[in-house]
C-alpha cells in the first residue's frame, strides 16, 4: 500500500482547533502547531530578534515570550473548566492565556505537545476517526516537551526534545 498525498492535507481544524479533554472537567481548544496563522505571527515576533537568533544569543526569556505570545493568540484558542489554585474559574482571554503559558511551564509543554500531534489535524485521520467513533473525537493527551529551538523559522521543522 502506498502513502497517499492526502495524508499531508490538514483539516480546517488546524486553525480553528480541536477540543482536548484534560480531565476533571477541563477542556482546551488547541489549534495545530505550525498552522498558517501561527507561522505568520511567529515570523513577525521573531523579526526584532533576528540578529540575536542568528548569533545564537537570544535569551531564554525572549524565547519564552515569543512562544507564549504565538501560542496564546493562535494555538490555545479557548478553554472550559480551567481554575486557579482556589478553584475559581479562569476566563479565557489573551492576557490570561499568556500568563498561564508563561508561568506554568508544564502547561505550556502540554499545550505544545497536543498542538504538535499532526495526526490529530489531518483530513484523512479526522475522517477515519469520525467513521470509527461515529463523529465523536477524543481528547487524549501526550507527554513530552518543547525545546528552545521550537521557535520555527520559515521552512524549518519544529524540533522536539525530551525533558
Amino acid at each position: 500500500m502506498s502513502l497517499k498525498m492526502s495524508h499531508f492535507v490538514y483539516d480546517e481544524c488546524e486553525v480553528t482547533g480541536i477540543w482536548h479533554n484534560m480531565g476533571q472537567g477541563c477542556r482546551l481548544l488547541i489549534a495545530r502547531a505550525r498552522n498558517p496563522k501561527y507561522m505568520k505571527l511567529i515570523a513577525a515576533l521573531r523579526k526584532p530578534h533576528e540578529r540575536e537568533i542568528d548569533m545564537g544569543t537570544l535569551s531564554d526569556t525572549n524565547v519564552t515570550e515569543i512562544l507564549v505570545k504565538g501560542m496564546a493568540r493562535t494555538i490555545l484558542l479557548d478553554w472550559e473548566g480551567l481554575a486557579d489554585a482556589d478553584g475559581k474559574d479562569i476566563p479565557h482571554s489573551i492576557d490570561n492565556c499568556e500568563a498561564l503559558l508563561r508561568d506554568y511551564e508544564e502547561f505550556r509543554v502540554e499545550v505544545g505537545e497536543l498542538s504538535a500531534d499532526n495526526d490529530r489535524y489531518r483530513s484523512d485521520k479526522i475522517r477515519e476517526d469520525a467513521e470509527t467513533l461515529g463523529n465523536v473525537s477524543s481528547g487524549a493527551s501526550d507527554s513530552g516537551s518543547l525545546s528552545k529551538s521550537s521557535i520555527p523559522q520559515s521552512g524549518a521543522t519544529t524540533r522536539r526534545a525530551g525533558g
